[in-house]
């Protein structure tokens, strides 16, 4: 069943197109990252799912629930976290957690005393006064008290040190894995990202370039190695139509191989015997990144 889908979506500010025509399911109990440069309309993607943002056309919804018509009811069910949050500075740790607690029947008082004591919060000390790695165990547990069974993460491992993250990252998990919740998560930390999703969503100008699962990805991709011999590298035909970033230097041509199954040397034996299959070379989810929005990979 999908949590989240979305349809078409076209959202413009001052005459722009920032998503155009934009679709993505995220099946329940999984966690969904999604990846892409700054500006491609990442942040615009999440605030138009939880209603900030109105889309020029196109659809979107939370649990069956139309964006534009999510209440109070819906709201109860998710948890959201994103950069730079703003919360009120001027109250301690627990009123801030107590204030957040009053707007949740399934506030669970046992787990945050548990994580208000394992993250060494100090309760009566003001929000203010806390570093930026305090400030996010806060909020996180303001948004995880109550068991959400979504969470949506905007870059919230931005800033943080390693062992902020780890422990944030353990929360997740757990937060997926005991009740089962589904997480749509936008980061650039791609080292992170792969520790913990299901499957990754590419966002490239405003659309969804492809949406795979992490391992199909990781199986897809491949760094090639081509001496072509007397040939051209467009002479390859429906293989050099599918690859990305080729770098020829004499005979010898390197590109990234989108749609690898393993029958490269027997395709090849057939429309071009003599050219020899160098190397063939896993890839990292950072370097398929790279790949996939242009950046230089070899």
């Amino acid at each position: 069943m999908s949590v989240i889908q979305v349809e078409n979506l076209r959202v413009t500010f001052q005459g722009r197109d920032v998503l155009k025509d934009l679709s993505i399911s995220v099946q329940g109990g999984t966690v969904c990252a999604l990846l892409g440069p700054n500006g491609a309309g990442k942040t615009t993607l999440i605030r138009s799912l939880v209603n900030i943002y109105t889309p020029r056309s196109g659809q979107s919804s939370i649990f069956g629930v139309p964006s534009g018509k999510l209440g109070e009811k819906e709201f109860r069910r998710i948890g959201y976290i994103s950069e730079n949050q703003e919360i009120p500075d001027w109250m301690s740790v627990g009123n801030f957690l107590q204030y957040c607690a009053s707007f949740y029947p399934s506030w669970d008082n046992e787990w945050c005393k548990r994580k208000l004591e394992s993250f060494e919060l100090p309760y009566d000390r003001p929000l203010s006064q806390l570093s930026r790695g305090m400030r996010t165990k806060a909020i996180l547990i303001s948004s995880l008290a109550y068991h959400p069974e979504l969470l949506i993460l905007d870059e919230p491992f931005m800033g943080l040190d390693p062992i902020v993250r780890d422990e944030f990252i353990d929360m997740v998990l757990e937060l997926a894995i005991e009740n089962k919740a589904t997480t749509f998560i936008s980061s650039h930390d791609l080292s992170e990202v792969e520790r913990i999703a299901d499957s990754i969503a590419f966002l490239i100008d405003g659309k969804i370039s492809a949406h795979l699962p992490l391992d199909e990805i990781l199986r897809k991709f491949r760094f090639v190695t081509l001496d072509l011999k007397e040939q051209t590298f467009e002479s390859l035909g429906s293989i050099a139509k599918g690859c990305l970033s080729p770098k020829q230097e004499g005979a010898l041509c390197r590109f990234v191989h989108s749609d690898f199954d393993g029958t490269l040397v027997e395709q090849l034996a057939e429309i071009a015997p003599k050219v020899v299959v160098s190397e063939i070379k896993e890839m990292t989810l950072k370097e398929i990144y790279r790949a996939l929005i242009g950046r230089e990979v070899f």
